[in-house]
């Protein structure tokens, strides 16, 4: 468990250096549905108050806090965090059967090293996820996806960065050396 957290926490920190590289983010249509509405949080409260505040994320929390990733996410700074929904948890009904390892790889890669707000989108094809993968961004008749979720709240804001919930639980992505070493 101490060897798995350590590694957690060592891919972020790693992460965090992939912050000064161009990293893609999330499009942003300027027509969003109503139901894309961006909520902002009272000054002062970090990301786990902001889930909280949010009152449709306690799923997340629950995951969040199971694998330990909530205390790295209390001191870290500047990220993205593509959350889920109660409901797309409720669909991904593998999730609560994976081991520690395989929830830990699954919620890394909702996590992206650099607070995207969604205005700073526009340009952005990709992100480069904290397990090391990548996600598509693609924005089209008035909503945006990662992956295969669609995001249905943009910039819940936090003194230590973005969430953007999501409908769906992204599944793990290949990660961007295994594309590489597959090329080959």
């Amino acid at each position: 468990m101490k060897t798995s957290l350590r590694a957690c926490f060592a891919l972020l920190v790693a992460g965090a250096l992939f912050a000064s590289s161009p990293i893609s983010a999330l499009a942003q249509d300027v027509d969003k549905p109503v139901e894309q509405v961006s909520l902002t949080t009272e000054e002062g409260v970090d990301v786990l108050a902001a889930l909280k505040e949010a009152g449709q994320y306690s799923k997340l929390i629950a995951a969040l806090e199971k694998t330990g990733i909530a205390r790295q996410l209390e001191s870290a700074t500047a990220f993205t965090l593509f959350a889920p929904t109660d409901s797309a948890f409720d669909k991904a009904t593998s999730f609560n059967s994976m081991s520690m390892e395989e929830m830990t790889e699954v919620l890394r890669g909702h996590l992206v090293m650099e607070t995207i707000p969604s205005e700073k989108a526009t340009d952005m094809e990709t992100v480069l996820l904290a397990n090391g993968g990548e996600a598509k961004i693609v924005s089209e008749s008035g909503k945006t996806m990662i992956g295969e979720a669609t995001i249905v709240t943009p910039d819940i804001m936090s003194t230590n960065g973005v969430i953007h919930g999501i409908d769906t639980v992204l599944k793990p992505a290949a990660k961007k050396s295994d594309e590489d070493n597959n090329r080959r």
